[in-house]
């Protein structure tokens, strides 16, 4: 047997997308078609995108990375696209090894049914509070008893607590998957 030659193969980079209120990684993903030089290449593995080289020469300057789970891509905001960019895509520039890349949610509505002994419980204080030093967010009342507040909310607003007036109801946490989480509770007053 002879060999005619051997290459070893190098990851140059590994890029993902991260949920920006969560922190977990977008794993509905794809890699934009690239002109890949000689020697260069990309896999989605494990919802990352691995780029990877057995050449010396220098690779391309960035990828577009689509989220391809169109439900979650309609609750995300994107930056705007560049020329050639595919919609619900980020580019991003190849700097690094390790390559994460924050995407931020929508504006998502909270709304919270309070129900009373008697039925919807209106006028009430109702609050979502977060942990020390992050905001306070007051939800307004629509309907009797449904109190709400559209926002982009934040890491600092995930298992935050819901206050009735000065009592602590439960712990909320949002579902970034879609644009209204709705929580019942019974009006602790």
């Amino acid at each position: 047997m002879t060999t005619i030659a051997t290459s070893t193969a190098t990851t140059k980079h590994v890029v993902r997308l991260m949920h920006a209120a969560t922190g977990k990684p977008l794993t509905s993903i794809r890699l934009a078609p690239v002109a890949w030089p000689f020697g260069w290449w990309a896999r989605v593995v494990d919802g990352a995108v691995v780029v990877a080289s057995t050449a010396t020469t220098d690779g391309p300057a960035e990828i577009d990375v689509v989220v391809t789970d169109g439900l979650l891509a309609s609750v995300l905001d994107f930056p705007t696209p560049g020329p050639g960019q595919p919609i619900n895509s980020v580019r991003v520039p190849l700097t690094a090894v390790e390559i994460d890349v924050p995407i931020d949610p929508t504006e998502l509505t909270l709304s919270v049914v309070v129900t009373g002994a008697t039925g919807p419980a209106a006028g009430l204080d109702v609050k979502v509070r977060g942990a020390s030093g992050s905001p306070t967010v007051t939800l307004t009342q629509g309907a009797p008893g449904v109190y709400s507040a559209t926002r982009v909310w934040g890491a600092d607003l995930i298992n935050a607590d819901l206050r009735i007036g000065s009592t602590t109801v439960r712990k909320v946490s949002l579902d970034y998957g879609h644009t209204e989480t709705r929580i019942h509770v019974v009006d602790p007053t």
